[in-house]
C-alpha cells in the first residue's frame, strides 16, 4: 500500500491513505514520502483510556520541560514520559469489575463496529477524492460508500488469501507447483513494471470517469 501511495504521489497525484490509529504509537495525522495519512481512534468514545490519561496528566501536571536529545545537529523536540504500567487487581472486586468489563465488551463491540466504520466513511467523505481505492476487503465498505456517495470510481485491491492458504496446507504437489512458479515470476518480477500499470490504471480510470 505504501508503495502504491508513494508512485501515485511521485505521478502527481494528492494521496491521502485512512488508517487505524494505534494510541501513543502513531499520531493521528502525519505526511510520509508526500502523501497523507490520517488515522482514525476504535475507541467507543474517539479517544481511548491512554489518551485520556495522557491529557488529564498533562492538564494536571502542565507540560513537562524534558527534552529529547538526537545525534549532531538534531533539533531537541518535546518529550513525553511513558505512562507507568496498570495497577494489578485481585480479590472479589477485581473479578467483578473484569466480568463487568466484559460484559460491557460484548454489548459495545457490535456499537464499536459501527462507529469506527461511521467514522471511516466521514474521513473519506472529507477527502473529496477522485477515485477511491479499497485494499483488503475490511476496507471494501467504507470505500464503496464513499464513491458512491461522491459518485466516483472505485479501485478494489483484494488481498483475500485465507481460503487459497488453507487448499495450499492441505495439498503438498499444489505447494510444490507454488514454489516453482514463484520462482519463475520472481525472476521476472519487477516493482518498476508495476509502477507503471498503476499509473496506466489511475489514468485510464479518470480519462474515462471524466468522459460520463
Amino acid at each position: 500500500m505504501r508503495k502504491e501511495a508513494r508512485t501515485l504521489t511521485e505521478a502527481g497525484c494528492e494521496v491521502t491513505v485512512l488508517a487505524v490509529l494505534d494510541p501513543g504509537v502513531t499520531p493521528r495525522e502525519e505526511t510520509v514520502q508526500g502523501f497523507r495519512i490520517v488515522r482514525i481512534s476504535r475507541s467507543v468514545l474517539g479517544i481511548s483510556r491512554r489518551e485520556m490519561a495522557a491529557v488529564k496528566r498533562r492538564r494536571a501536571t502542565g507540560p513537562d520541560t524534558k527534552t529529547r536529545r538526537g545525534g549532531p545537529g538534531s533539533a531537541t523536540s518535546p518529550y513525553t514520559p511513558p505512562l507507568p504500567p496498570p495497577r494489578a487487581r485481585g480479590g472479589a472486586r477485581g473479578r467483578g469489575s473484569r466480568l463487568l468489563e466484559a460484559l460491557l465488551k460484548s454489548v459495545l463491540f457490535p456499537l464499536r463496529r459501527v462507529l469506527v466504520f461511521l467514522r471511516f466513511v466521514r474521513a473519506a467523505l472529507r477527502t473529496r477524492a477522485d477515485v477511491y481505492h479499497a485494499h483488503d476487503l475490511n476496507t471494501l465498505l467504507v470505500a464503496w460508500t464513499a464513491s458512491r456517495l461522491h459518485r466516483k470510481p472505485l479501485v478494489y485491491d483484494t488481498h483475500e488469501v485465507a481460503k487459497a492458504v488453507n487448499a495450499l496446507l492441505a495439498d503438498l504437489a499444489l505447494r510444490e507447483r507454488m514454489a516453482e512458479r514463484a520462482r519463475q515470476s520472481g525472476r521476472r518480477y519487477s516493482w518498476e513494471q508495476e509502477e507503471a500499470k498503476l499509473v496506466e490504471l489511475y489514468a485510464g480510470i479518470l480519462a474515462d470517469w471524466g468522459s460520463r
